[in-house]
């Protein structure tokens, strides 16, 4: 007896036996990389008379099954099939179920079918710029072609990929789309055929990514297609008003406008201030500097790793799966990301600073995720060999600083970027440091500040310098101090005759005990003497 025909909206889990009738309107392989000849998974998107869509999938050992059988484009009846919850990184339908093909799954070709070949949801602007839109869906987009970016090529987890944006203009607003690899083959083919007034492109089974608060389109790896001028109705009566509106002169397109990009140089050196360890925790505003530090201990206590959503955030287990509250669901799939604690020293201070993600698989030239998979046991109390390197190593580092109200913990602070060419060190020392600091500890001494050398090692570090001072007005009161500090003298008097023990040092010699054998810079308060 054969199975009533249902509606894919009606799809759930309270029984196994269904049987629908549907359009296949999209479908794409998931590659085997290891075997090219067999994909991992066949994947697709139905569609029913009702406009009501489904996603569904054939697993690996039922390719060879079904792949001869199934054209995108084609209507089916299709029956015996199981019913999944649709979860995941990326869905492709708003159905709350999906379709898994099963041995015993009956897929007959239907020739003569109502369903229509284009099937599509478009969205508005409005809809997936709005807070609440869900972005773990895929959408249509449907919008006039108004701009080309520039092709660029960038490196990710040593792999080279291609990419370009297109913008598109929607019910008056535009938007950015980014395109990889295969997708801009696409594009480059239909831009060298030189009809590129009133293009009407939509793009089918788009990601929605959002960074910093701006809104953008992205390919999906295999899912998304793309179409230039589609002969469907919708596209059709979009370009014919544009062609008719003789109020709008049709415009070339145009070139996509980049932000500046900084060179290093300029970011680290002249497009930044730059601050001691000690005026940046001294500092009561929100900035973002530019320090010279030397990576001193690696914090333990705490991973190195964590686990992130898709957006970056941290993730924490609730219900068997983990919850984002950034994106405010739970998810299934998670990335690991780094979140290295690092404490750091210069002339002045120590600070912790917290390296993540990006720089720390630039300095350590590995993802988080290969370095834990070749970790035996990560843990918070041994550090891999690549991290542990790190110590001791001098880095430029574009830091940002918070103001926070609670003083009772020490603060830290998120690095931006860092910089370990020596060559950009080796500037910033010479732009912002004096040219005289001491070879044992190779660290330099702010311009203009005044330090005392004193061996903490023994009995020297209970020395007091003396500074006789020479002028004619001498100060009767024995109790009187002054604190060396800034290049101009606050507070402090003093005949360019004096010799105080950092112009000895600087002028005369470095075999002075003290200062030569100095292991930490101290500012000294030093007693005036009385004539």
């Amino acid at each position: 007896m054969a199975l009533p025909t249902e509606f894919i909206a009606d799809i759930n889990s309270s029984k196994e036996s269904w049987h629908i009738v549907a359009r296949v309107i999209r479908l794409w392989k998931i590659p085997n990389f290891n075997n090219a000849k067999i994909p991992l998974a066949l994947e697709m998107v139905l569609c029913d008379e009702r406009g009501g869509k489904i996603h569904a999938v054939v697993r690996r050992t039922l390719v060879y099954k079904f792949q001869s059988t199934l054209i995108e484009g084609a209507a089916y009846s299709i029956s015996n099939f199981g019913v999944g919850e649709n979860y995941g990184e990326f869905k492709y339908s708003m159905h709350l179920y999906k379709i898994n093909f099963e041995y015993h799954t009956r897929v007959v070709l239907m020739r003569d079918c109502s369903i229509p070949r284009f099937q599509y949801s478009f969205v508005s602007l409005a809809d997936i710029m709005a807070p609440t839109f869900d972005n773990s869906y895929l959408v249509d987009i449907m919008g006039v072609l108004t701009g080309i970016g520039t092709e660029k090529e960038y490196e990710r987890n040593r792999k080279k990929y291609r990419m370009n944006v297109m913008e598109l203009e929607i019910d008056g607003s535009k938007i950015e789309c980014a395109l990889f690899e295969n997708y801009l083959d696409d594009l480059n083919a239909f831009l060298a055929c030189g009809n590129t007034t009133n293009v009407v492109v939509v793009v089918q089974l788009a990601k929605v990514k959002s960074f910093k608060g701006k809104v953008s389109l992205q390919n999906a790896l295999h899912a998304t297609k793309l179409f230039f001028n589609p002969d469907f109705q919708k596209a059709v009566e979009l370009r014919k008003r544009l062609e008719e509106n003789t109020e709008c002169v049709s415009q070339p397109l145009s070139q996509i406008a980049e932000a500046p990009k900084l060179s290093p140089e300029e970011e680290f050196l002249t497009h930044t201030i730059m601050k001691t360890i000690e005026e940046l925790k001294d500092s009561n505003e929100e900035c973002c500097c530019v320090v010279l530090a030397t990576i001193k201990h690696l914090i333990h206590g705490e991973d190195w790793w964590y686990k992130a959503c898709r957006c970056g955030t941290s993730v924490f287990s609730d219900s068997k799966m983990y919850y984002c509250g950034t994106c405010n669901k739970h998810i299934v799939s998670v990335f690991y990301r780094y979140r290295l604690k690092v404490r750091v020293i210069d002339a002045t201070d120590f600070a912790t600073f917290v390296i993540f993600d990006r720089d720390a698989a630039s300095i350590l030239d590995i993802s988080c995720a290969d370095l834990l998979e070749s970790t035996v046991q990560p843990n918070d109390k041994h550090f891999p060999p690549e991290i542990s390197a790190l110590v001791d190593k001098t880095f430029l580092f574009k830091v940002e600083n918070k103001i926070v109200s609670n003083s009772r913990f020490e603060t830290s602070y998120k690095v931006r970027k860092l910089c370990s060419d020596s060559e950009l060190i080796n500037q910033f020392k010479d732009l912002h440091f004096s040219k005289k600091y001491d070879d044992s500890l190779d660290y330099v001494v702010p311009e203009g500040q005044l330090m005392v050398g004193v061996d903490l090692s023994n009995d020297l570090q209970k020395e007091v310098v003396s500074v006789t001072r020479l002028s004619d007005s001498v100060n009767d009161d024995e109790n009187n101090t002054v604190l060396l500090g800034t290049a101009d003298g606050e507070g402090l008097t003093m005949d360019s005759d004096c010799i105080t023990p950092c112009k000895r040092n600087s002028a005369d010699s470095t075999d002075d005990p003290i200062l030569a054998s100095s292991s930490i810079k101290l500012k000294k308060v030093i007693k005036q003497e009385k004539d």
